[in-house]
């Protein structure tokens, strides 16, 4: 499958009372980000 050029969004979600903290630099290193602004619209 191409998973090349769609959008998703990942949530993570804690359903424990205690903190949990997530580190995955691979991870990070390997997506990019996509800001769109719409002006006057």
């Amino acid at each position: 499958m191409n998973y090349i050029g769609k959008c998703y969004q990942l949530r993570l979600t804690n359903l424990s009372q205690l903190k949990q903290y997530f580190a995955a630099k691979d991870f990070a290193n390997d997506i990019w980000t996509q800001k769109v602004e719409a002006g006057k619209a």
